[in-house]
């Protein structure tokens, strides 16, 4: 095995099929979105517009009903 393995993090996953989760290297921030793109490599350009355009909104689901694709009663 080679490279730096000081920066190895296990940590339990936020996806309910995934338990664990691997990470390494620099943490990346957390709650800054441009400093987050520019960890990430995105361009000026791109942490703008994204910032501009705000993240996309779900849209309704086509059965009218709640988020977990369980179709509501009347």
């Amino acid at each position: 095995m080679t490279g730096d393995v000081d920066n190895v993090r296990v940590r339990w996953s936020p996806y309910r099929d995934t338990c664990h989760m691997v990470e390494w290297g620099d943490t990346p921030p957390l709650w800054d979105d441009a400093a987050r793109g520019r960890f990430y490599g995105y361009s000026d350009t791109a942490i703008t517009a994204f910032l501009q355009e705000g993240m996309p909104q779900a849209s309704p689901s086509p059965l009218g009903s709640s988020s977990d694709g369980v179709r509501a009663r009347p």
